[in-house]
C-alpha cells in the first residue's frame, strides 16, 4: 500500500480544509478518513474531495493475475459484507456484463456523479475511477475482473423482461437546489417477489450536501433496507411502496416522477401515510414536498392502482393516519417564524412546548385536547412573556396520550 500523503504531491494546499480523503468502513458503516485513514491499497476505491479542480496524473500499467481459472484471467476483490468502495485493477475498460460474482453481490456498480450528487449504475468499469458494490451476505464474498479489455458492452435491460407485458417500471427523481437523486425505479417483474430480491438494487450510502430517494422495505429479521430498485412480483392489488426522500441541502424538494412505462390502465398517486398530503401525479409529474424540511426526512407511499382501486386505499389512509409522529420544523434554522407539524392516530390531550438547551420551559404552543389528523403550528420566536428568544438552539416536546418524542431547532438572529 501507498501512503496518503505521498500520492498527494501535485495538491499544494495538503492543509485539513484544502481537501478530504477517506473511504467506506462497511463493518462501521460510516467513512474511515484521512489522518486516521493512512494507506491506500489496489483494487479499493476511495473518496477524494477538493475545494479546488486538480488533476492527478499516473502511469498506470496493469500486471497480468496469476490466478487462471477456466482458461481465463482474473483479478479478484474480496468484498465486506455491506457497501464496499472498489477500483479496476487494470488500465483499460472491462465490461461490468463480463465480472463474475460470488452469491449474495448485487450484480451492478454504482459510480458517484460530483456535478449534483446523484449515483449512476454503470456498464463499464474504468481505470482510476471508483465504484460501489454491495454485498448482501454475511461473509465476505469476491469478484472476478478478467483481464480482458472489453469496454463499451451494454447490461441487457432488467426491466423490459416480460413478453406479456405484466412487467411495468416507474422512474423517480429528486432534487435541493443542486443535489440529484435520478437513477430510482420501482414497478412489476415476473421473476421478482414482494421482498428484496435479486431484481432489486439497494441506494449507495450518501455523502457531503445531498437529496435521496429510496424505496424502503424490510429484511426477514424486520431491519429496514433502502432500495434504489425496487421491483415487486405481479398481483392483483394496489401496489404500495414505501419511499423515504431525505436531505440535508435546506432547500425545497422536488420529486419528478416518468410514467410513460406504467400501464395505461394504471394511476399513481403519492401519498402521506400520517396525514392529509395526497398528490396525484397523472396531474403533474412534478411535485414539491412540503414536509421535507432542512435536516429532515420524510416518508410517503407511492400507491399504483387502477382508479377504482385507488380511490378506496386513499380513503382509507386519509381516514386515521397510521402512527402517531413530530417532523421537523420548517424552516430550520429560522428567525421570524417556523411551523411544527405532528401526527395523532386518536382523540388525546396533546401539550407541544418549547425549552431551552438548559431545559427550562420557554412557552407552551399547544395544550388541549386533539383529534386524529396532521396538524401544523406556527412559532413566532418568542417566550410565554412576548419577548424574543436568543439566537441558539432549543427544543420543541410533543406529548400526546401516552406518546411523546422532542427535536431540535436553531433560531438565528
Amino acid at each position: 500500500p501507498a501512503t496518503v500523503t505521498s500520492i498527494f504531491d501535485e495538491i499544494d494546499d495538503t492543509s485539513d480544509d484544502g481537501w478530504r480523503f477517506g473511504r467506506w468502513n462497511a463493518t462501521a458503516n460510516s467513512y474511515d478518513a484521512f489522518p486516521g485513514l493512512t494507506s491506500v491499497s489496489r483494487n479499493h476505491g476511495y473518496w477524494l474531495i477538493t475545494k479546488g479542480a486538480y488533476t492527478i496524473t499516473s502511469d498506470g500499467v496493469s500486471s497480468v493475475p496469476d490466478d487462471p481459472q477456466a482458461a481465463r484471467r482474473f483479478a479478484s476483490i474480496q468484498l465486506n459484507p455491506g457497501w464496499n468502495q472498489i477500483a479496476s485493477p487494470f488500465a483499460f475498460d472491462v465490461a461490468v456484463s463480463m465480472i463474475e460474482y460470488d452469491s449474495g453481490i448485487e450484480q451492478a456498480l454504482h459510480e458517484y456523479v460530483s456535478s449534483n450528487g446523484s449515483y449512476r449504475t454503470v456498464s463499464t468499469l474504468r481505470p482510476f475511477r471508483g465504484y460501489w458494490i454491495y454485498n448482501d451476505g454475511a461473509n465476505s464474498a469476491a469478484i472476478r475482473i478478467p483481464y480482458e479489455q472489453s469496454g463499451g458492452a451494454v447490461i441487457a435491460d432488467r426491466d423490459t423482461d416480460d413478453a406479456n407485458g405484466e412487467s411495468w417500471v416507474v422512474s423517480l427523481a429528486v432534487g435541493s437546489g443542486d443535489r440529484r437523486d435520478i437513477d430510482n425505479r420501482v414497478g412489476v417483474r415476473t421473476d421478482a417477489s414482494d421482498r428484496y430480491d435479486a431484481c432489486d438494487r439497494s441506494e449507495p450510502p450518501v455523502i457531503g450536501r445531498y437529496v435521496s430517494l429510496a424505496s424502503d422495505v424490510k429484511e426477514d429479521n424486520g431491519k429496514s433496507h433502502p432500495l434504489t430498485h425496487d421491483y415487486r412480483g405481479v398481483g392483483n392489488d394496489v401496489y404500495a411502496y414505501d419511499i423515504v426522500i431525505r436531505s440535508n441541502t435546506g432547500e425545497p424538494v422536488t420529486m419528478t416522477a416518468d410514467l410513460s412505462e406504467m400501464p395505461v390502465r394504471f394511476r399513481a398517486v403519492l401519498v402521506n401515510p400520517h396525514g392529509s398530503e395526497t398528490f396525484d401525479l397523472m396531474a403533474s409529474r412534478d411535485v414539491t414536498l412540503p414536509s421535507v424540511g432542512p435536516q429532515g426526512e420524510a416518508r410517503y407511499t407511492l400507491l399504483v392502482g387502477t382508479e377504482q382501486q385507488l380511490t378506496a386505499e386513499t380513503n382509507d389512509t386519509e381516514s386515521v393516519p397510521r402512527r402517531f409522529s413530530l417532523s421537523q420544523n420548517y424552516p430550520n434554522p429560522f428567525n421570524a417564524g417556523t411551523v411544527i407539524s405532528y401526527t395523532l392516530t386518536e382523540n388525546e390531550h396533546v401539550d407541544l412546548s418549547i425549552y431551552d438547551v438548559l431545559g427550562r420551559h420557554i412557552t407552551t404552543l399547544v395544550s388541549e385536547a386533539g383529534k386524529p389528523g396532521v396538524h401544523h403550528v406556527e412559532w413566532n420566536g418568542r417566550d410565554a412573556n412576548g419577548q424574543s428568544v436568543a439566537s441558539g438552539v432549543y427544543f420543541y416536546r410533543l406529548n400526546a396520550g401516552a406518546n411523546s418524542d422532542v427535536r431540535k431547532m436553531m433560531v438565528v438572529k
